[in-house]
C-alpha cells in the first residue's frame, strides 16, 4: 500500500498530501516545522475521521511548484531532530547505568 498521495492544485502554489496510516503525532510535527520555512505561507493538517487512518496536509508556498521540496525538507528536519533526541537519550541512559 502506498504511504502518501500528492494532489497539486491548479495555481501551483498549493498542494495537498494525503498520508496513510499516520495521525496527529506526525501532523503536528509537520505543521510546526514546515511553518518555520520562509518559502511556506501556510501549513495545516486534518484527520477527517478517527476511524480512517488518513491524514491530510495542505502546504501553500510563495513560489510555484516547491511544495514537494518543502515537505521533503520538513521531513528531513524532523528526522534530524529525532536522531539528536535519540542520541541524547542514549547518552543519559548510559550515564545512569554507569552510576
Amino acid at each position: 500500500m502506498r504511504k502518501i498521495k500528492i494532489i497539486i492544485e491548479k495555481n501551483n502554489k498549493n498542494a495537498n498530501f494525503i498520508f496513510y496510516e499516520e495521525d496527529h503525532s506526525l501532523g503536528n510535527l509537520i505543521k510546526f516545522i514546515a511553518n518555520k520555512d520562509p518559502n511556506i505561507v501556510y501549513t495545516g493538517y486534518n484527520i477527517p475521521h478517527p476511524s480512517e487512518k488518513i491524514m491530510n496536509v495542505k502546504i501553500s508556498t510563495k513560489k510555484n511548484n516547491c511544495h514537494v521540496n518543502s515537505l521533503v525538507l520538513t521531513l528531513r528536519t524532523i528526522c534530524n531532530i529525532m536522531v539528536i533526541l535519540l542520541n541524547s537519550t542514549y547518552k543519559i541512559i548510559e550515564n545512569k547505568l554507569r552510576l
